[in-house]
């Protein structure tokens, strides 16, 4: 990317990652809703997780000098936060 400024760099590429997210969005947050009404809970949990996945990612992105180690370490914590501590969460509920 010659004479492109690395800001211009990373918005152009955060705004397609943004666009591209859209449909996920968009189906997860009618999912979500239509659980709701079936099982008469009201949970606003489908907000906050498009809208804070992408921000997450660039910000830890920029905490590694090296691409390997930074897809590494978001994939295991995307996995973490996704299946352990949900898990966790269940089993302490049920004590």
């Amino acid at each position: 990317m010659t004479g492109l400024r690395l800001d211009a760099f990373w918005i152009g590429n955060f705004v397609i990652d943004f666009l591209k997210f859209i449909p996920i969005i968009f189906v997860e947050t009618v999912v979500q809703l239509w659980l709701a009404k079936r099982y008469n809970n009201q949970r606003y949990s489908w907000f906050t997780a498009p809208f804070g996945i992408l921000p997450l990612v660039y910000g830890l992105s920029f905490a590694f000098s090296a691409e390997s180690s930074a897809q590494t370490f978001i994939l295991f914590f995307l996995f973490v936060m996704a299946t352990v501590v949900p898990a966790v969460i269940f089993i302490l509920r049920i004590n």
